[in-house]
């Protein structure tokens, strides 16, 4: 339904109830401020908004469940359509339903408000994120290869290029399917040990150690850090790394950077 609303004004004006409330309260617009009620002066004042732009675009960047509410984080792009002059901003708002119609709506400077103004907070998002890798590791260790995917997009990629040996390069989401399978044909066991989960926007941080048994009885440990980027419960990425250090200065973070979670 939030996705509707996005991809037509029109749906979005539709989906409005009749005594709907629009806060700006948090990020005025232009020259709009204030609280609008009901949705005539909700409509009148949106289009005016609107008009005021040229190749105006507006996307979702990320989609928030907060129960009866969904948070929904922006980059608004367009021109002024007297100046020219180009704009580019991301802000959040806050849409609350009720029986199927917008009854409030709420605009914030950024995702950490508007989750806030839901009760929520970006530490249970990252919680929630990191409970979809450990998800992850512990279907890998059991080998139970569908319920390691369960929680990939579509169009999840996996980037093993800076692998060593055969598996090596950036994968698609059956692509990796198979390689996984392979991967686990290969070894008598195969055990993922995470051993930290650092937070990083949408994304999380885990540096591993492989242990590997060989049919001939071999054993092999290996480090890995691998890098999951999450998106409304979502895993879009994973990018394996050797060394921690080398994911932290890829990403443009700090060494020093403290663990979220363990």
């Amino acid at each position: 339904m939030v996705r509707r609303g996005l991809a037509s004004v029109y749906a979005f004006l539709a989906m409005l109830d009749e005594y709907v409330v629009w806060d700006l309260r948090e990020l005025p617009m232009l020259d709009l401020d204030g609280v609008y009620v009901g949705r005539d002066a909700v409509v009148k004042a949106s289009r005016h908004y609107w008009g005021t732009w040229r190749d105006y675009r507006l996307d979702a960047e990320e989609l928030l469940d907060a129960g009866s509410s969904v948070v929904v984080v922006l980059r608004e792009r367009g021109r002024g359509r007297g100046s020219g002059a180009p704009f580019d901003q991301r802000f959040a708002q806050v849409w609350t339903f009720s029986r199927g119609r917008i009854v409030r709506w709420e605009l914030f400077q950024d995702s950490t408000r508007a989750l806030e103004a839901v009760g929520l907070s970006e530490s249970s998002r990252f919680q929630e994120n990191v409970e979809i890798v450990k998800a992850a590791y512990d279907a890998f260790n059991r080998e139970d290869w569908d319920a390691v995917f369960k929680d990939a997009a579509p169009g999840c990629e996996t980037d093993f290029s800076r692998a060593v040996g055969p598996w090596r390069g950036v994968f698609g989401l059956d692509q990796i399917r198979r390689v996984v399978e392979e991967f686990g044909e290969t070894w008598e066991s195969a055990r993922w040990e995470p051993h930290e989960f650092i937070e990083a926007g949408d994304l999380v941080i885990v540096p591993s150690t492989q242990h590997l048994k060989g049919r001939g009885g071999i054993e092999v440990v290996a480090g890995a850090t691998f890098v999951w980027t999450i998106r409304n419960g979502a895993i879009e990425r994973v990018t394996m790394y050797q060394e921690l250090q080398d994911a932290l200065a890829d990403l443009g973070l700090s060494e020093q950077k403290a663990p979220a979670d363990s």
